[in-house]
C-alpha cells in the first residue's frame, strides 16, 4: 500500500535525521550578518492533518514534530480517525512515553480552531505540509518562562548596563535586572567600587533564584581586576558561582561550556597559563568532564552527546613525533568509554572543530581555553553563550568581556546579550 509505504519512509527519514534536524543551517554569510535557518523544539505541536493520504501525512507531520523534540496533540481528519487511533497504538507499542503523542479526534470546525487560536505561526521541521487550507503543523507558544530570568548588569564601568538595557527593550521574556550604575560612573575604569557593585548584583540574583522568584541567571561581563580589588579571590563568574553552589573540582563538579548554532565546546582547563594547562591534563579529569558534559547536555537537549576530545599537539602528536600528551588523552577517552559514554579521540585539533560543525560530533572537548574559544568566537561570536555546567540552576553569559574601550559611548552591540537571554529563556522552562 502506497500510503503505508510513504508513512514508513517518513519515520525512517526523521529517525535518521533527528540529530541533524536540531542543527541550524547556515544560509550564506555577509559581513556583519549571521543567517541561520533553525528547526527548534517549541514544546507542544498541534498536528491538524488533512484527509488525503490519511496515514502518510499524519505520520510525517507527527514524526517531524517528535524528531525536533516536541510533544504532539494529534488531530486527524474526521474521515481518518480510526487510522490515527491505530497510529497512536503503534507509537505506544514501540515505547513512546505516555503524554508524548496525544490523540484528539473530533469535528474539524470545533477542534481545529481551539488548537490554532493558541498557536504561534512558526513551522515545524515538516515545512512541506504547512497549509492553512488543508491542515497545519503549528507550534503552541511557550515563548515565556514561568518565572523571570535574573539578569545582572556586570561591571557598571563596562558595556554591561548598556547591552542589558538594549537587549531587554525588545525581549519577549520576563526578566529582573540586578545591579546599579553609580552616579557619575567613570566608564572604562578599574575600581574596587565597581567590582563590589558587580559582586553584589550576582549575590542578589542568586538569592532571587534560591527563593524561587527567578528561574535562571544571565550575566553581563565583570572585570577580573575590579572584583579582585573588591576582595574576590575568583578569576571570573564560573569559579565564583561554583563556590557559591558548593562545587569544588573543575571538570568533575562543574565546567565551562560554550553553545552556538554551529559548534559546542567544553573546556578541560580554563583560566590558567598555557604551560600549566597542558601540565594539568590527566585521564581522570578527561573522563570526569565527559561524564559531566554528557549529563548536562542530555538535560538541555534530551539526548546523550557524541563527544570528540581534541588532542594537544599538531596532528594529535603524529604518533608521538610531535609530543606524547595524546597518550594521556587517549587514556582518558578509554576511561570515559567504560562508563558507556559516546566519546572518541584524541582528534587532530586543526580539524575536529570543522567536523563538529558538519554534524559529526555534538560537543568538542578542548584541552585549554583558547583552543576551544578561538573557533567558537570566530564562527558565531554574536550567537554563542557561555554556560556553567553542574550548577543547580541554569547560568548563561555572553561570550565577551567588559569592552572598556567603548563603554559609555552608546555603540555596544547588544546582539550577543539578546541571544543569551533568548537562549536562557528557551532552556529555563
Amino acid at each position: 500500500d502506497g500510503d503505508v509505504a510513504e508513512a514508513i519512509d517518513f519515520v525512517e527519514y526523521y529517525r535518521a535525521r533527528a540529530r541533524e534536524l536540531q542543527r541550524p543551517l547556515t544560509l550564506g554569510r555577509r559581513r556583519g550578518e549571521v543567517n541561520h535557518y533553525t528547526r527548534e523544539a517549541r514544546g507542544v505541536v498541534g498536528v491538524i492533518a488533512p484527509w488525503n493520504f490519511p496515514l502518510a501525512i499524519l505520520t510525517g507531520m507527527t514524526s517531524a514534530a517528535l524528531a525536533t523534540g516536541n510533544t504532539v496533540v494529534m488531530k486527524p481528519a474526521e474521515q481518518s480517525a480510526v487510522v490515527a487511533a491505530k497510529l497512536t497504538e503503534v507509537l505506544q507499542e514501540v515505547g513512546l512515553p505516555r503524554g508524548v503523542v496525544n490523540y484528539l479526534p473530533g469535528v474539524g470546525e470545533e477542534v481545529g480552531p481551539a488548537l490554532v487560536n493558541v498557536v504561534v505561526n512558526r513551522p515545524t521541521a515538516n515545512d512541506d505540509f504547512i497549509d492553512t487550507d488543508a491542515g497545519n503543523a503549528v507550534a503552541i507558544s511557550h515563548d515565556g518562562v514561568v518565572k523571570p530570568l535574573a539578569v545582572t548588569i556586570g561591571d557598571p564601568a563596562g558595556i554591561g548596563p548598556e547591552i542589558v538595557e538594549k537587549a531587554l527593550a525588545d525581549a519577549r521574556v520576563p526578566a529582573r535586572v540586578f545591579g546599579r550604575v553609580p552616579a557619575n560612573v567613570r566608564h572604562g575604569e578599574i575600581s574596587a567600587e565597581y567590582g563590589r557593585v558587580a559582586l553584589d548584583a550576582i549575590d542578589d540574583a542568586l538569592r532571587a533564584i534560591a527563593s524561587g522568584e527567578c528561574s535562571a541567571l544571565v550575566t553581563a561581563p565583570i572585570h577580573k581586576q575590579s572584583i579582585a580589588l573588591a576582595g574576590s579571590p575568583f578569576p571570573g563568574h564560573t569559579e565564583l558561582l561554583a563556590e557559591r553552589a558548593g562545587l569544588q573540582r573543575y571538570a568533575h563538579d562543574y565546567a565551562m561550556y560554550f553553545d552556538s548554532p554551529r559548534l559546542r565546546v567544553v573546556l578541560l582547563t580554563v583560566h590558567v597559563p598555557l604551560r600549566e594547562a597542558i601540565a594539568n591534563i590527566n585521564e581522570e579529569s578527561i573522563a570526569a568532564l565527559a561524564k559531566l558534559t554528557s549529563r548536562e547536555y542530555t538535560r538541555l537537549y534530551g539526548n546523550a552527546p557524541r563527544i570528540a576530545v581534541a588532542g594537544v599537539n599538531p596532528h594529535a602528536g603524529e604518533g608521538g613525533r610531535f609530543g606524547d600528551e595524546e597518550t594521556v588523552v587517549a587514556g582518558g577517552v578509554a576511561l570515559a568509554k567504560t562508563n558507556g559514554l559516546d566519546v572518541t579521540g584524541p582528534h587532530p585539533p586543526d580539524t575536529v572543530f570543522l567536523s563538529a560543525t558538519r554534524g559529526r560530533y555534538d560537543v568538542v572537548m578542548a584541552m585549554y581555553h583558547d583552543q576551544g574559544l578561538i573557533p567558537v568566537k570566530t564562527l558565531d561570536f554574536e550567537h554563542s553563550v557561555n554556560v556553567t555546567l553542574g550548577l543547580p540552576y541554569l547560568r548563561v553569559s555572553v561570550d565577551h568581556g567588559t569592552a572598556f574601550d567603548i563603554a559609555g559611548q552608546g555603540i555596544a552591540d547588544a546582539a550577543p546579550m539578546r541571544y543569551a537571554i533568548d537562549w536562557a529563556a528557551r532552556f529555563a522552562r
